[in-house]
């Protein structure tokens, strides 16, 4: 019940009057939509002023263009909205973001400790703890973060480091229908706890496998972060298992010891036949599904190659 007074609020409050046909980098945002809080501040006469999560929880909001393509997510522990005159109406000028940060661009996405965003100026700055993820930039860290979203320039500051990929990303293609999609993960929380754990067992495990494949950077952040930094970053961390899927070296026994395994993935995996892309994605979405079945949905049926029955 709370929930949807709260939704109704916010639509109250951030009336028609609130965005006024605002942009940022060419995005013409039409509403804002809050899916979790626990304390709502404003005024009748200003708009929303304030948002805090609930205890344990965070704010979720979601700033919606008329092309979903664009929306823009931001989540945090509180949200302070700052408005300014214009036009004879208020209109949203900045966003103020307070405690485990994390924000979807079209262009990529950011998490920190704190950020400010500039609807008017299309600007932002991210402070402590700033990881960027792009994919076509890369990933880099600081202590600071500043984007322009009109140029889409963006620099990071404080003792940076990042890593860029010189290839195209692979978008799917006919790979798309056996990689992991963000809802095959049907338990992020548990699913993440125990990956975490198995990590940072020295016992050989599927866990320990997936990250011992990851970047130093991304491994040592999958066993040393808090969970909830893990699940506010679930989608960097979906990307690197959809890159761990696509390895034909991601299988090792000694790893899926003990587990049972379907009788298709044993054959494949006896079979001295070479896979093509596809069987490796397959069998590896498989071996997941296997090792986490209360977590991860089971890969699609492999379908025969061209000409058999």
């Amino acid at each position: 019940m709370m929930h949807g007074i709260l939704l109704t609020c916010v639509s109250i409050l951030l009336g028609s009057n609130a965005l006024a046909q605002g942009s940022m980098g060419g995005s013409d945002y039409e509403r804002i939509t809050l899916r979790e809080a626990g304390l709502l501040v404003g005024n009748f006469a200003i708009g929303v002023q304030r948002i805090e999560a609930a205890a344990g929880d965070i704010v979720h909001l979601t700033f919606e263009s008329a092309n979903p393509s664009d929306n823009l997510g931001l989540k945090a522990k509180t949200v302070e909205l700052e408005y300014e005159a214009k036009g004879g109406e208020l209109e949203l000028s900045r966003v103020i973001l307070t405690g485990n940060v994390f924000v979807q661009h079209p262009d990529g996405t950011v998490m920190a400790d704190a950020g400010v965003i500039e609807i008017v100026k299309a600007r932002a700055v991210f402070t402590g703890n700033c990881t960027l993820d792009s994919e076509n930039s890369g990933s880099a860290t600081g202590e600071k973060a500043e984007f322009d979203f009109e140029t889409r320039d963006f620099s990071i500051l404080g003792r940076p480091t990042a890593s860029f990929s010189l290839a195209s990303r692979r978008k799917g293609g006919e790979l798309a229908p056996y990689l992991l999609a963000e809802d095959d993960v049907t338990d992020w929380k548990s699913f993440l706890e125990t990956l975490q754990t198995q990590a940072k067992s020295d016992a050989p495990s599927p866990g320990r496998r997936l990250v011992a494949l990851l970047p130093d950077d991304y491994a040592r952040l999958i066993r040393e972060s808090p969970l909830d930094n893990l699940l506010r970053g679930r989608d960097k961390i979906l990307e690197l298992l959809n890159e761990n899927v696509q390895n034909p070296e991601f299988n090792e026994p000694k790893a899926w010891n003990g587990i049972k395994l379907d009788p298709p993935v044993k054959a494949m995996l006896e079979s001295d036949s070479v896979p093509d892309p596809i069987s490796i994605v397959w069998l590896n979405r498989s071996l997941l599904h296997a090792a986490y079945p209360a977590f991860l949905t089971p890969p699609p049926a492999l379908e025969p190659p061209e000409g058999e029955n």
